[in-house]
């Protein structure tokens, strides 16, 4: 689940990137051609970050539940090498900090781009354009996708940071003469 909430930012903002350029050009535009592939993204993105923050948050299963119990049992731990056992010691102790930030973070951009939204659906049509002094600006546009992609970007590097991890703890442990099955670890 982790891993395709994963795929599914970076391919929302592979997307998202030409629409600043694009809404900017159509600020100047009577018609509306860029609306609705930007809410589409904030929707997708969004959706997105959601599941990466549920994924990371449960402890109960995937890699987050490998690195626990490769420190937990004693025979691994006392096994791993000093820096690995400390980076992953070091791993788990940030995570619960990078999960609240990542929530507050990932709420104060759900105001925005709910803002935002209701400002594209809902600003009256007879104004010049549906970028207008008093409706939505193409640098606000910018300013949200560029913090979607912001977060986007965090996710991502805690779960490279958390599958580097678990491949060198399933080196170490199956040379170790474990092997791990099923999302657990068992002696052989």
């Amino acid at each position: 689940r982790r891993a395709h909430a994963w795929r599914a930012g970076l391919r929302c903002l592979r997307r998202a990137r030409p629409l600043p350029r694009a809404s900017a050009e159509a600020s100047s535009e009577p018609t509306v051609p860029w609306k609705w592939d930007i809410l589409e993204v904030l929707e997708e993105s969004r959706d997105g970050l959601r599941d990466m923050w549920q994924a990371h948050s449960a402890t109960d299963c995937g890699a987050w539940r490998e690195v626990a119990l490769a420190l937990e049992r004693e025979q691994d731990a006392s096994t791993l090498p000093i820096g690995l056992r400390k980076q992953c010691e070091e791993l788990l102790g940030r995570r619960d900090a990078w999960l609240v930030d990542f929530a507050a973070e990932l709420g104060a951009l759900l105001a925005l781009g709910a803002e935002l939204r209701e400002r594209l659906l809902f600003e009256p049509a007879d104004r010049a354009g549906w970028f207008s002094a008093a409706g939505v600006s193409p640098l606000d546009v910018q300013r949200l996708l560029e913090r979607h992609l912001d977060m986007h970007q965090k996710a991502s590097r805690l779960e490279k940071q958390l599958q580097m991890h678990c491949r060198a703890l399933r080196q170490q442990v199956v040379g170790e003469q474990s092997v791990f099955v099923d999302g657990i670890f068992a002696d052989t």
